[in-house]
């Protein structure tokens, strides 16, 4: 038997000893004290032992065939395996007699069946045998981990001499390989590791999840998905990847360990490995606090010393970004509620049926029932899953999470921009003292926002440190590798050192620790490099520059050439009408990305638009049209919008969205007095229709090649249905003819979809809402569109008499399937 084969042998040993100790462990407690378990669950768990009971008899002896001399090592581990097969056997003949007691029913019917089979003497025993096994595999597995690891170390030391005695260039080559292979390894182990816990875990807690036999099928686990997909919202991971990286060798200090001279602040790195409750990092507008979460979210130091404070628990790390200028959602306790709970459950599904118990039952019965390979949803559940989940459902199971301490899991929650929540039911007051009464010796959260009075009182005697004074070292690193190792500073500081060290030491004394505030003036002066200007213009440019940040937003806006400042107005109210919007329980607005390419479109003629064809965008001239509206951007927003990268995103040209430069510019851009200025260049402008415009043109140019990519483009639909209501309420007309062209490039896309023809004829009787429509008409008139509803198509006399007798039809009829889900 092959080293290799030993290690995987043991491995696999320990996997089926593990296992059957759990289930042993659980089966007592049963017998002791009773609980809830059903038999179903523990006949799946039966299964599972059986696969696994196979998947070790095949790992006894690879190839039968080869019957060759073991080394004393390989036969001790041969020995064990047939010993762990002895002893599973047992207990899954012991397990078998449980099918015999009729259907699945309350658990005491399961405990009556163990006391049967098995006394307690006889479970003691096993656990015993099964325990002595386990430290005997452990310990086989250290030797021979050992022995390997001695070998591969040996044969790295030959490879490094080697690569010395070859050719010394070669050294750092083999070393930086090395260090990568043991990193991949360390990562694979670990996440093996996780997986196998949580599949452990999941069996004793009963919720019958089947990860160890690999049946992603389960109705357990698609109903879990199910949830999941119900709590996830498209934009929920937008706010974070908007937000900067943090520059290279800036942050590292936070993640020290205690020194002598720290006084000014709370050591956060002392806080992740043994502190509880809340850690709060503040910091001025600007000053770097969200790339700050994000650089530590992301680094490997932070989860190590939270691993520590888990102690041995299933460490789950849950994350959110507020962002007031993007959607109602990104601001709210809803969005925060709905992204925590969804990470809970995606990080450990066993979640799932403890957070939303009733629901998860009514998914499993609902499960028996088969649905269409389109649908996205339980229909069946009725109004019920189409409301899930509602704020009160959000909140208990919040408060499950955090006050529930089941042993096996510990909690970290990171919230960036507390100071950026919004909703008229919550003060800031209110939000801070969520986080304080979350907190419990199994649950802490990092957070961050500016420094307002609500959270200065709410967090005064808890950790903290305060970013705009420590990032001194970070924007002189920052500065230094942006302007001081410029080809052209470099240059001058050749003509004059001490006046080129001067203009960097000028710049971070005026940043008064805000990063942002740096960044723009260090772009500044490189334009003025690129323009060949002298030390003295650079230093003439930056005592021009305002140092508070909204006076340096109204200098860049002032700098935009006349000719550029229509334009401009039109792209400022394009981008704040599409995130800010009005919305009601009926109609909630989810808007969707303002993209590069739905810039293009909306700043298109009209008659372009009617007249275009249905075709998928190529990337070619994604790239095109995207080079397009960034020049425009940067020449006609002086920086003040951009596009920004997005990843797995699903549309075709989502990947490139408008944005703000920064939270401060969107709420500079709110000022009454600024706002007035930007919207008075354009005084006429609407931008309702050209937001119809651009999403009918992407309708146009989407790939729809399956029912889940038809179900993406309804956001453009309901977008569309939001813009047409505030046009008809604000203008008193309607816009017919997009809407009308609308419908006949959906038609077109359905049409294109056989999967569809067994269940309905047209593309509204796909709503992913559940809701039925026979028409397009009651369609729009279950939108709200009563101009266009109440306007006689051209040519068809007496076509609003028939489709009024048709929508009293659908009325009667969704009438009664309501009344029918909800008996």
């Amino acid at each position: 038997m092959e080293p290799i084969a030993a290690l995987s042998l043991a491995a696999n040993i320990l996997q089926i000893i593990d296992f059957a100790a759990s289930l042993v462990s659980t089966s007592q407690q049963i017998y002791e004290a009773g609980s809830s378990v059903k038999v179903r669950e523990v006949e799946l768990s039966v299964r599972d032992f059986n696969d696994l009971n196979k998947t070790l008899k095949s790992w006894v002896r690879p190839d039968v065939h080869a019957l060759g001399p073991l080394t004393k090592d390989q036969q001790d581990l041969e020995i064990l395996a047939l010993e762990s097969e002895k002893v599973a056997q047992e207990l899954l003949d012991a397990l078998s007699g449980l099918r015999l007691y009729g259907p699945p029913s309350k658990f005491d019917s399961v405990a009556r069946a163990l006391k049967t089979a098995w006394n307690k003497r006889k479970i003691d025993d096993i656990k015993h045998r099964l325990g002595e096994l386990r430290q005997e595999i452990q310990f086989r597995i250290l030797v021979t981990s050992n022995d390997d690891r001695v070998k591969e170390l040996d044969r790295v030391e030959q490879a490094i001499v080697k690569c010395v005695l070859d050719d010394k260039d070669k050294l750092a080559a083999a070393m930086t390989a090395h260090n990568a292979d043991s990193a991949h390894r360390h990562q694979q182990s670990e996440a093996i590791a996780s997986s196998r816990h949580e599949q452990l875990v999941s069996l004793i807690y009963g919720v019958g999840l089947t990860n160890i036999s690999n049946d992603d099928n389960s109705k357990e686990m698609e109903a879990i998905k199910k949830i999941k997909v119900a709590l996830d919202f498209q934009i929920m991971e937008d706010r974070f990847d908007d937000i900067a990286t943090a520059h290279q060798r800036t942050f590292e200090w936070v993640l020290q360990g205690s020194t002598d001279e720290q006084a000014t602040w709370s050591n956060l790195l002392d806080w992740l490995k043994e502190g509880s409750g809340i850690y709060w990092m503040s910091g001025k507008a600007g000053s770097g606090k969200s790339t700050l979460v994000k650089f530590l979210h992301r680094h490997k130091r932070l989860m190590d010393a939270l691993r520590v404070w888990a102690d041995g628990c299933r460490l789950i790390v849950l994350r959110y970004y507020f962002w007031n200028a993007g959607t109602e959602i990104q601001k709210s306790q809803e969005g925060l509620l709905r992204s925590l709970i969804y990470q809970a459950i995606d990080q450990a599904p066993m979640l799932g049926p403890r957070l939303f118990p009733d629901l998860y039952e009514d998914l499993i019965e609902q499960s028996k029932s088969l649905l269409p390979p389109f649908s996205l949803g339980p229909n069946k559940l009725g109004a019920r899953w189409i409301n899930f989940p509602t704020f009160h459902e959000l909140k208990r199971a919040f408060v499950t999470l955090t006050t529930q301490f089941d042993g096996l899991h510990k909690i970290v929650m990171i919230v960036d921009g507390l100071d950026e929540f919004e909703t008229p039911r919550m003060s800031m007051t209110e939000l801070a003292d969520v986080f304080i009464a979350a907190s419990k010796l199994h649950v802490k959260a990092l957070l961050s926002s500016r420094p307002l009075p609500a959270f200065e009182d709410a967090f005064a005697a808890l950790p903290k440190l305060r970013l705009h004074q420590l990032t001194h070292d970070d924007i002189t690193t920052y500065v230094h590798d942006k302007l001081g190792l410029h080809p052209r500073v470099e240059e001058l500081t050749m003509e004059d050192p001490e006046g080129a060290k001067a203009l960097i030491t000028s710049i971070v004394d005026s940043a008064s620790g805000v990063f942002l505030w740096v960044s723009l003036v260090v772009e500044s002066l490189i334009e003025g490099l690129q323009n060949y200007d002298t030390l003295e213009d650079l230093d003439r440019r930056l005592q021009e520059l305002p140092r508070d940040l909204e006076e340096l937003f109204r200098h860049m806006l002032r700098k935009i050439p006349p000719e550029y400042k229509e334009q401009s107005s039109r792209f400022f109210q394009l981008i704040r009408s599409n995130r800010e919007q009005p919305t009601n329980q009926s109609f909630p607005y989810i808007p969707t990305a303002l993209t590069a390419v739905g810039l293009y479109y909306a700043e298109a003629d009209l008659n372009v638009i009617m007249k275009a064809t249905i075709y998928h965008m190529p990337e070619e001239e994604v790239q095109t049209k995207v080079r397009k509206v960034e020049g425009r951007l940067r020449s006609r927003c002086a920086g003040l919008l951009e596009l920004r990268a997005r990843k797995n995103h699903v549309l075709f040209d989502a990947g490139h969205e408008v944005v703000y430069l920064h939270r401060s510019v969107a709420d500079f851009l709110k000022l009454p007095e600024v706002w007035a200025d930007i919207a008075g260049f354009s005084p006429a402008y609407d931008p309702c229709i050209p937001l119809i415009q651009s999403l009918l043109m992407r309708i146009k140019r989407v790939s729809v090649d399956s029912p889940g990519k038809l179900s993406e483009t309804w956001r453009y639909v309901n977008a569309i249905m939001h813009f047409a209501r505030l046009v008809e309420s604000t203008t008193k007309t309607t816009p017919r003819e997009l809407l009308d062209e609308m419908d006949r490039s959906m038609q077109y896309h359905f049409e294109c979809l056989p999967e569809y023809k067994n269940y309905c004829k047209t593309w509204y009787e796909t709503n992913p809402s559940g809701l039925s429509h026979d028409t397009f008409l009651s369609f729009t008139v279950q939108q709200k569109l009563n101009i266009y509803a109440h306007i006689e198509p051209p040519g068809r006399k007496g076509f609003l008499r028939q489709m009024k007798e048709r929508l009293d039809a659908v009325k009667t009829r969704n009438s009664r399937k309501a009344l029918k889900n909800s008996s």
